[in-house]
């Protein structure tokens, strides 16, 4: 006995790695299963306005809800469905990854003891690691974009800009029939490796600032109280309305008796059930309504946040193989001049040289700015794109992993 016992406790440690290592395996599976469900179903659900974003940017269509922007809304589908369902599924893997592992590595950054560091830890993290993991895809097919013929063109859940598209006929080799592969190669073969990471430290700037704007504002209690009050706003109405009706014909002839009449304890107690079980119903309903707008929301405006670096990783992707990128410095400054002769002369210099060569007064001109600047960071129909994927998104992963974890717990009781 005495003997045996050693050799006993000296399995304990290889057990216990075993079941530690188990059960990062299934939570490993417990986020990138939803993940990828929530990516798959973006990318089928979302792939009209995808496509109808692109149409419209590359017919240089003023209006969104043009009806020609929505012909053959699926015209390419299968090909770009892989890499739109990894693109949609990546930052909510990389979310509820650092969500399980930054308490263990660090417990005082947990939410229960601080959410707000918790939060932009989270979202930085989880930004980051989403531009480093898809950068190189989006590079290649950015190169597949700019260098193939309009009519061949597929829309991909990357954020689209007037300077990631091509402004010149295409060239008789045509990235889109060499294949994704095949541009792969071709990039390789004319810029080697280091035009696969081309654009990387934007890009990891860019969603980093996305996820610190989503994550913080979504989880702030204040914002969450302001969806709530607007949810409440729009609800109220309509729950008056209901329950004026419901009281109103409730009441019938025989009301009066039926109310004079001694009413036991019991239906007393079970009318009571009833009544907090759908008050409870109602509270459940809006909570999940709230928590989709303030998703939403917050996405919509880390996106308008994060545009500026979209804009610069743009230019940077847009550049040829064998050139050098143009400097984020050099870029910034050159949208900040133009958006501040906009502001001071009314119109671009290029419409203005080009109509007259007159000296235009100077003055105060904010609309003019502002087209500037949305038609450089792509702010309006594309914000409100992404703020419905992420929603989406996040609604389906939590379903799908709630799903997840409670199947073992009813399969555990029926045994």
């Amino acid at each position: 006995m005495t003997a045996s016992t050693p050799q006993s406790t000296q399995h304990l440690p290889l057990e216990r790695d075993l079941h530690l290592h188990k059960s990062d395996l299934v939570q490993l599976l417990e986020t990138a299963t939803p993940a990828l469900v929530s990516g798959a179903i973006q990318s089928v659900l979302f792939n009209p306005f995808d496509r109808a974003l692109y149409v419209r940017v590359q017919s240089r269509r003023r209006r969104f809800l043009d009806r020609r922007n929505f012909e053959r809304p699926f015209q390419g589908f299968g090909n770009a469905a892989v890499y739109r369902t990894i693109v949609g599924a990546s930052y909510v893997f990389w979310q509820d990854s650092c969500r399980i592992w930054i308490p263990r590595a660090v417990p005082s950054l947990s939410e229960a003891q601080n959410p707000t560091l918790n939060a932009v830890s989270v979202g930085l993290i989880a930004g980051a690691a989403n531009g480093l993991a898809l950068n190189n895809l989006q590079a290649i097919k950015f190169r597949m974009w700019t260098e193939a013929p309009p009519e061949q063109l597929h829309p991909s859940a990357t954020r689209l800009t007037s300077a990631s598209l091509p402004t010149a006929p295409a060239t008789t080799s045509s990235s889109t029939s060499m294949g994704f592969f095949g541009t792969a190669r071709n990039m390789y073969a004319t810029g080697g490796i280091r035009v696969f990471y081309r654009g990387c430290i934007i890009t990891m700037q860019r969603d980093s600032v996305f996820g610190v704007t989503y994550e913080g504002l979504r989880r702030a209690v204040w914002f969450r109280d302001m969806v709530r009050g607007a949810v409440r706003l729009v609800h109220t109405p309509g729950q008056t309305l209901a329950s004026f009706f419901r009281e109103t014909l409730g009441k019938g002839p025989n009301s009066a008796a039926i109310e004079s009449s001694s009413i036991s304890t019991t239906t007393n107690s079970v009318a009571a059930l009833r009544e907090r079980q759908q008050k409870a119903a109602v509270s459940e309903r809006q909570d999940k309504t709230v928590t989709f707008f303030s998703n939403l929301l917050a996405a919509v405006l880390a996106t308008m946040a994060s545009s500026p670096w979209n804009y610069v990783r743009s230019v940077a992707y847009g550049c040829p193989a064998h050139a050098e990128g143009l400097h984020r410095a050099m870029v910034v400054r050159f949208l900040f001049l133009q958006t501040k002769y906009a502001f001071e002369h009314g119109e671009t210099y290029r419409k203005i040289a080009y109509h007259s060569s007159e000296c235009i007064p100077r003055g105060w001109h904010f609309h003019a700015a502002f087209k500037v600047l949305n038609r450089r960071l792509n702010v309006g129909w594309g914000s409100l794109r992404v703020g419905l994927g992420m929603a989406v998104g996040q609604h389906v992963f939590g379903l799908v992993q709630a799903a997840m974890t409670t199947a073992p717990q009813h399969s555990v009781h029926a045994r």
